[in-house]
């Protein structure tokens, strides 16, 4: 069971006069909701400690896992592979259905750990390849998209899992 809490505010000083909505399962607004509260410095405390205080009640949804897995081209380990599990169920929503990671140097990748990346949910995926030229906007897949396709890929992955995956990808399919 998930609480969902809305807050609403409305700042009643002279100086403001300003409503807002802090809604506890969008956290992102609470940056432009600073923003609007700045100019009355209390309501501002008040609205972000009430979502912070609300923020917290509830279980946080279905349990989560983490994956943890390499990627291997021709036999090494390749950095900068983008891997995107997808959720076959397809009544799983969002990021939850299409969770992702980037691999490291020794081609390891991890979804779901300590830095705040919330883990992958219960269930089977397909799982695609994109390899990166590089670590900028303009990077291509060396791949030229031959890992890329959800309806043809035969890499599939359970989770939870039972051990560490390994992914054999050629550099020419």
């Amino acid at each position: 069971m998930r609480l969902h809490v809305r807050i609403i505010f409305h700042c009643s000083c002279v100086r403001c006069q300003r409503n807002a909505v802090l809604d506890s399962n969008e956290l992102v607004k609470l940056s432009v909701v600073g923003i609007l509260l700045t100019e009355c410095r209390y309501c501002c405390r008040l609205a972000i400690l009430s979502l912070l205080f609300f923020s917290g009640c509830g279980d946080g949804g279905p349990p989560r896992h983490t994956v943890i897995g390499q990627v291997l081209v021709d036999g090494r380990p390749a950095e900068r592979v983008m891997v995107q599990l997808q959720h076959i169920d397809r009544s799983v929503e969002g990021d939850d259905r299409y969770p992702v990671a980037l691999t490291t140097e020794d081609g390891r990748f991890v979804i779901g750990d300590d830095s705040g990346n919330p883990g992958v949910l219960a269930g089977d995926y397909k799982i695609t390849f994109a390899w990166l030229s590089s670590s900028g906007l303009d990077a291509v897949d060396i791949f030229e998209g031959a890992y890329s396709d959800p309806k043809s890929t035969t890499f599939t992955l359970r989770v939870p899992q039972d051990e560490e995956a390994t992914f054999n990808l050629k550099s020419k399919k």
